[in-house]
């Protein structure tokens, strides 16, 4: 016994997080390339207006470049007077020696220029704490914009692989617990056969193959293209009840040479004939 289905298998389209749908993007029948959107979670609006607001954030903290040369401004007015006052200092203690100025006018500059070196280490200070607030706060808003994008990308449902929608499991409205959308790659079709384990010794990959059912219009051929490692309970049993449901099998892939009769067919049982020698 053997079972049709797609190359690669059937792959559910899965929500990465709990939510409605809110709308559905495609049909069964449609096809679909791996990373296209085929649905969208009504959580996608809220996310929506979180990374504006996180875009916002982001521009709001370019404005910080204009404290900082405000910032900088203030220090280099400081640093300036210092400088000047320091300038005076000097040139008033000739005149203090000469006996033109009184001593006091130059204990009084000195307070001064130290005042002015005092205000340009506190505008210096000030200046190195804007810049690590700013790069502090401007790296938060670029992480929360991340955050906001990868959970606005989380609303989106996409194909996990390239293929045919065979079957929608949820629509709008309702949640998708089990996933939006089976999907599989219908152009390239495989039978799936049982093999029991006792004969499994006789197959090997290249021999040719037939696959027959009555819901196809005559056999479909192919060639064994992978033998599995694993032994277990037989899984297809076909309209016979008289087959046994405990038999130790090994499944065996058969790629069919040509899809286009079986596409439309994925599960469907029927009997796999493998020939014991390749033809070739």
């Amino acid at each position: 016994m053997a079972r049709l289905e797609p190359s690669g298998k059937v792959v559910r389209a899965a929500v990465a997080e709990d939510g409605v749908v809110q709308s559905l993007l495609v049909a069964e029948g449609d096809s679909v390339k791996a990373g296209d959107p085929i649905a969208y979670l009504a959580s996608r609006a809220l996310r929506l207006e979180d990374v504006r607001s996180a875009e916002l954030r982001v521009e709001r903290g370019r404005l910080g470049a204009l404290q900082m040369d405000a910032q900088s401004a203030r220090v280099r007015l400081s640093e300036a007077e210092a400088v000047q006052y320091n300038a005076d200092v000097e040139r008033q203690k000739g005149l203090v020696e000469a006996g033109l100025v009184p001593g006091k006018q130059l204990d009084a500059t000195r307070l001064l220029a130290r005042r002015a070196e005092e205000q340009a280490s506190a505008a210096r200070a000030d200046l190195k704490y804007l810049e690590g607030s700013n790069a502090l706060n401007a790296q938060d808003a670029r992480n929360e914009l991340v955050r906001a994008r990868i959970l606005l990308e989380r609303t989106t449902v996409v194909a996990p692989v390239s293929g045919t929608v065979l079957r929608v499991l949820a629509r709008p409205g309702e949640r998708a617990p089990d996933g939006v959308a089976q999907i599989g790659a219908v152009s390239d079709m495989t039978a799936l056969a049982e093999v029991h384990a006792n004969d499994v010794h006789l197959v090997s990959v290249g021999q040719r193959a037939t696959f027959t059912s009555a819901a196809l219009p005559g056999p479909v051929e192919g060639r064994v293209s992978r033998i599995g490692a694993l032994v277990g309970k037989n899984n297809v049993f076909g309209e016979d009840p008289t087959a046994p449901d405990n038999a130790r099998v090994v499944q065996v892939t058969v790629t069919l040479d040509d899809s286009v009769s079986a596409a439309r067919f994925t599960n469907l049982e029927g009997q796999v004939k493998i020939l014991l020698q390749s033809d070739r």
